[in-house]
């Protein structure tokens, strides 16, 4: 196996940052997905199409092309895979497919996370079983193993419940919804990066949704206001809390990503996922605090050793704000605004935006400087 070949799960624009990232490292990069319809199949060295579920298959591609790396980015669907394969080939995995499947079943994760500060009331609802509420309104309905926002709904009425868990079941490969109590307060996203088990570094952003789509996400900002209005003890509270996650579900290397929610001061975990986030957000912490996590990874992933990497310093106000619009609609040149800093297409102009969500679909994002609040 050669450990300067690396093989990306993934076609999708994060995917993209990956390839020229580890491009820039000198790998040669493979990229594989079902289709040639993302951008990081043109820039890779070589795309390949095949199922990035189909384990035996890429197993089989690793060992013809002597590929001694697998990765991917932003995707829940591939990191078990890649955590397989790295089993099956003996190659260096930054999570272990364990932990990576505990956190793409979003039951399996709750129940992970049990008696713990992390721990909401929840239910499971697996296909083909009866309908019938147990956690508390208003909660939230959301396939058990789908990302993306894909099946979300808010449930406020008894009346709407079943037909939340039948769309949430629409969207799981498994059929199966989870259904939990769902937490007021202000959305953050948290990146962090652990090794040896040690978090070392930790930035929170706030989470800006579009009020029109439950979920969405329109904008993320650094510094976190939320947590900064609260003072030192609420940032201490949310590093201690991805702390503790990732100590009860065995994440000990490499990046970790966290959506929660801060009710009444308090940080709720909704996600956590032993990733990179996707939503490009490496971009966003290397303008506003000179770290660049995209290259720390795939640095720690093809030296197999821990990376130099310390707290994050104050970060330089910046936001990354993603242009949106309905799937089956002809994608708009996207012209670089004043003060950006980074202005990033999904599409060629007129090509029509894929259905991801179905509802709000991402066609690009701005990143920028934003004035000190």
């Amino acid at each position: 196996m050669s450990g300067r070949t690396l093989l990306v799960l993934g076609a999708a624009a994060v995917q993209e940052d990956a390839v020229h990232a580890a491009r820039a490292l000198g790998l040669n990069v493979l990229v594989c997905a079902r289709a040639a319809d993302g951008p990081a199949a043109a820039a890779a060295d070589e795309f390949l199409a095949t199922d990035i579920l189909d384990v035996d298959a890429l197993e089989r591609l690793m060992r013809e092309r002597s590929v001694g790396l697998v990765y991917s980015v932003g995707s829940d669907l591939a990191m078990p895979v890649v955590g397989e394969l790295a089993a099956r080939l003996g190659v260096p995995a930054l999570a272990p497919r364990e932990v990576a499947a505990t956190c793409n079943d979003k039951g399996a994760m709750r129940r992970a996370l049990a008696g713990t500060p992390a721990a909401l009331p929840f239910q499971e609802l697996r296909a083909g079983e009866p309908v019938r509420r147990s956690v508390p309104l208003p909660c939230i309905v959301k396939p058990v193993d789908a990302q993306g926002q894909r099946g979300v709904s808010l449930v406020t009425d008894e009346d709407r419940f079943a037909a939340a868990v039948e769309a949430a079941r629409a969207h799981s490969r498994t059929g199966g919804a989870i259904a939990e109590r769902y937490v007021g307060g202000t959305e953050i996203s948290v990146n962090g990066y652990l090794v040896d088990g040690s978090l070392v570094f930790v930035l929170a952003s706030d989470r800006v949704v579009w009020p029109q789509y439950t979920g969405l996400i329109h904008k993320h900002v650094v510094p976190a206001t939320t947590v900064s209005a609260g003072g030192p003890g609420t940032g201490r509270a949310v590093a201690d809390l991805l702390a503790a996650v990732c100590a009860r579900i065995g994440i000990t290397q490499g990046p970790v990503y966290a959506q929660m929610k801060v009710e009444d001061g308090v940080p709720h975990v909704v996600e956590v996922t032993p990733r990179l986030d996707g939503c490009h957000m490496w971009q966003l912490i290397r303008l506003a605090t000179g770290i660049d996590l995209l290259d720390v990874t795939l640095r720690h992933l093809v030296l197999d050793e821990p990376p130099a990497i310390g707290p994050a310093p104050a970060p330089h106000p910046v936001e990354l704000e993603f242009v949106c619009q309905e799937p089956g609609s002809a994608a708009p040149v996207i012209e670089p605004l004043p003060g950006d800093l980074v202005t990033r297409s999904y599409y060629r102009p007129g090509d029509l935006v894929r259905p991801v969500n179905g509802r709000h679909e991402k066609i690009g994002y701005r990143v920028r400087e934003v004035a000190p609040a």
